[in-house]
C-alpha cells in the first residue's frame, strides 16, 4: 500500500483510499495535489513514491513533477507581463517578427496564410496548425534528416520553426481553434525575441515573482533529475521506444523524445504547491491583470470540450453562478497533470493542482483525462468528509457534473472520524469542498 503524506486529518481515510486504490489500479507510483481557498492552502497531500524503487521516497505536495502541456499556461502569463511593456501587440504578426532568426529553410515556400499568423491566435490555438495533423515537436529525428541530411542529434528549435513555415495549414489563422504544441513554440521564441531568455524570463517575472520555488525547465536524462523531482515510468507493460539522441532503445520518459525542446510549451517541472502560487498570482496579486485572458477577441470556441472556450492559455468554461472555471491539463510519457481555478458564488476562489509520475492509457484517454487520477475518480459517484485541526468540517463530494450532489456530513465530536452516509446542520458546517471534474468543480457556501 503506497504511503502518504500531509498534514493528519481525521475522517480523511476513506478520501485517500480513493486515490491509492486508483494507484493500485492503474500502478501510479506517485500522485501529488494541493487544494487552495482564497489563495490559501487547505489540502496538500502525496500519496505513494517519487521512485518506485525507493521506498524512501515517499511523495510531497512540495515534490516536482514534469507538468508538460501546463506549461502553456505560465507561457501565455509571462507573455502577457511583457506584453505590458508595449514592445508589441497581441496582433503582432508573427513570421514577421521571428523570420529574420528563424528563416524559410532555402527552395520551400512560405505556407498560404502564415504570414498573417498572430500572437494572440497562437495563444488561443487558432493560428491554423494542428497536433491532429501533425506534431513537430516529436518528429526531431526526421526533421533532422531532412534539414542536415544527418541525424544525431535532433532537430533543434530553430530547424524545427524553418521546417514549418512551410508546413500547409489546417484551418485558416483566426477561424477556429486547433490543439497545437508548436504554437506555444512558437511563443517561447517570441518571448526570447524581446527578452533575451525565455527561461531566464519566466524565472524572474513569473517564478520569482509569485514564489515558485520548485519549478524549473525539465532535462531528458534521468542522471540530470533534480533533488526532490520524480522519476517518471513508462505505462505497464509499454515497450522501450527508439532514442531520438541516438541509435538503441530507451524508456519513453528519458529520450524517447526531447523534452528540452519543449520548453515553452511542455517543458516544465513543477508541484502543486507551485501551481497554486502560480494561479494565486494570476488571479489575486494583481500583477497581471486576469480579464485579458477572456478579453474581447482572445477567446475561441473548444469543441473538444462541451461549453469551453480557450482563451490566452487557459480553457474556460462559464460558471452557472456567473463566474468562470480557468483550467489546464497535460500529459507526457511518464507523467499526467491537471490544474484548475474556479469562482465560489460570493466571489471567492478555489484553485487544485494534481500531477502524477506515470501516463496511462486509461488514465489519460479523452479531452478532460490527462488530469490522470481525476478521470477516474470523476467516472463514480463518492462522498467523503473529514475534520481538520481546527475542526473545520470539509465536505468532498466526487461525481459527474449534473450528478445530484449529496446531502451533507454531520458534524461529530473531534475524537470521531467522519463518515461518508451522515449529516451536518449548514451552521454546524464552516465550509463545503466539492470536487468535480474541471468545469464544475467549486467550493461551496455554508
Amino acid at each position: 500500500m503506497a504511503g502518504i503524506s500531509g498534514a493528519p486529518i481525521a475522517g480523511m481515510r476513506a478520501f485517500d483510499q480513493v486515490f491509492l486504490v486508483l494507484m493500485d489500479t492503474y500502478s501510479v507510483p506517485g500522485l501529488a495535489l494541493a487544494v487552495s481557498r482564497d489563495g490559501n492552502k487547505i489540502i496538500e497531500r502525496g500519496y505513494g513514491l517519487l521512485d518506485r524503487d525507493d521506498p524512501g521516497s515517499q511523495v510531497t505536495a512540495q515534490n516536482s513533477f514534469r507538468i508538460a502541456s501546463m506549461s502553456k499556461p505560465i507561457t501565455a502569463m509571462a507573455l502577457i507581463r511583457l506584453l505590458g511593456q508595449q514592445v508589441f501587440t497581441l496582433d503582432t504578426q508573427v513570421y514577421t517578427l521571428l523570420s529574420p532568426t528563424f528563416a524559410l529553410l532555402p527552395g520551400k515556400t512560405l505556407a498560404t496564410g502564415v504570414a498573417q499568423i498572430t500572437i494572440r491566435q497562437l495563444l488561443q490555438h487558432s493560428a491554423g496548425w494542428s497536433d491532429v495533423s501533425y506534431d513537430p515537436m516529436f518528429d526531431v529525428k526526421n526533421i533532422a534528416q531532412n534539414v542536415t541530411g544527418t541525424w544525431p542529434p535532433p532537430a533543434n528549435q530553430a530547424q524545427i520553426i524553418q521546417t514549418m513555415w512551410s508546413q500547409p495549414l489546417v484551418n485558416a489563422p483566426g477561424s477556429q481553434y486547433a490543439y497545437a504544441n508548436f504554437h506555444y513554440c512558437l511563443l517561447g521564441r517570441v518571448i526570447e525575441h524581446f527578452a533575451g531568455s525565455y527561461a531566464g524570463y519566466v524565472g524572474e517575472m513569473i517564478l520569482q515573482a509569485f514564489g515558485m520555488n520548485n519549478t524549473f525547465i525539465a532535462t531528458h536524462l534521468l542522471g540530470d533529475r533534480r533533488s526532490g523531482e520524480a522519476k517518471y515510468f513508462p505505462s505497464p507493460g509499454g515497450s522501450q521506444v527508439n532514442s531520438v539522441f541516438a541509435p538503441g532503445k530507451v524508456d519513453e520518459p528519458y529520450g524517447g523524445f526531447d523534452i528540452e525542446n519543449m520548453d515553452s510549451h511542455g517543458g516544465w517541472v513543477s508541484s502543486p504547491v507551485d501551481l497554486l502560487a502560480f494561479m494565486k498570482g494570476v488571479f489575486r496579486s494583481g500583477v497581471i491583470d486576469a480579464s485579458i485572458i477572456t478579453g474581447p477577441g482572445n477567446t475561441v470556441p473548444n469543441p473538444g470540450v462541451s461549453g469551453a472556450s480557450y482563451g490566452l492559455g487557459w480553457n474556460v468554461v462559464p460558471l452557472s453562478t456567473g463566474g468562470l472555471s480557468y483550467w489546464h491539463i497535460g500529459s507526457l510519457p511518464g507523467t499526467a497533470s491537471v490544474m484548475v481555478r474556479t469562482q465560489w458564488p460570493d466571489g471567492a476562489d478555489v484553485c487544485w493542482a494534481a500531477v502524477m509520475n506515470i501516463s496511462t492509457g486509461g488514465l489519460t484517454g479523452g479531452a478532460a483525462a490527462a488530469g490522470g487520477v481525476f478521470v477516474s475518480v470523476f467516472g463514480q459517484q463518492q462522498h467523503f468528509a473529514w475534520r481538520d485541526g481546527n475542526g473545520t468540517i470539509w465536505d468532498a463530494w466526487f461525481g459527474p457534473a449534473d450528478g445530484v450532489e449529496p446531502p451533507a456530513t454531520q458534524c461529530l465530536p473531534q475524537s470521531e472520524s467522519v463518515g461518508t452516509d451522515q449529516r451536518a446542520t449548514r451552521e454546524q458546517r464552516s465550509v463545503r469542498l466539492r470536487f468535480r471534474p474541471a468545469t464544475a468543480f467549486r467550493l461551496l457556501g455554508p
